[in-house]
């Protein structure tokens, strides 16, 4: 079994796919016609590190699961789907667990194993690979809004040595998304069987 560090060191260390990337992007905006920049690199992001990145302290991260919870799931989004451009992970709509498909203890548990096989974010290369990928990008001259301000903001924050980024705000008022990202291994044993 492939684990997800392995995944990670795989996604950083190819030469970036012209297909991969132009097949993932048109992915995306056929099923989020809305996504901006921002979104498409969070995509690429999540599907090359995962979620480690959002984990500090498991409890804290299983008390907000649970208050996001409270706070109701109004998403737009499928129950699930494989990130598009190397498949290393699934993004699990909250839902599964608010209409009872998957406990919750399973739900938290499926997320904190994937994000404890997190690999750190190599800035550079991670940087370098992005640059590369948002070439591709620009050269389909896709009708995406905002996109030279997001790739201002983008640029602003690596300067900051910072990688995370939210959705945007046209994002979240048009899908709003209510997930948590699984690794491919641990959503096929421990998720998916529950949702047949």
């Amino acid at each position: 079994m492939l684990s997800c560090l392995a995944c990670c060191f795989v996604c950083l260390s190819q030469n970036v796919d012209r297909d991969r990337v132009e097949r993932a992007v048109r992915m995306q905006l056929a099923e989020y016609p809305n996504s901006t920049l921002c979104d498409i690199y969070k995509s690429f992001f999540q599907d090359c590190f995962g979620p480690g990145h959002l984990i500090a302290d498991s409890a804290k991260a299983v008390a907000y699961l649970r208050k996001e919870l409270e706070s109701g799931i109004k998403s737009r989004c499928p129950l699930y789907e494989l990130l598009p451009y190397q498949g290393n992970f699934y993004r699990v709509s909250l839902e599964v667990i608010s209409t009872d498909k998957v406990p919750f203890d399973v739900f938290a548990e499926a997320f904190l194993k994937s994000a404890r096989e997190f690999r750190p974010v190599d800035g550079k290369q991670w940087v370098k690979q992005w640059r590369e990928i948002e070439n591709y990008i620009r050269q389909m001259g896709l009708p995406v809004k905002n996109y030279d301000n997001d790739i201002l903001g983008i640029e602003n924050m690596f300067m900051h040595n910072c990688y995370i980024m939210h959705h945007s705000e046209q994002f979240n008022s048009s899908y709003k998304p209510s997930y948590r990202i699984i690794s491919v291994e641990v959503f096929e044993k421990d998720i998916l069987p529950l949702l047949k």
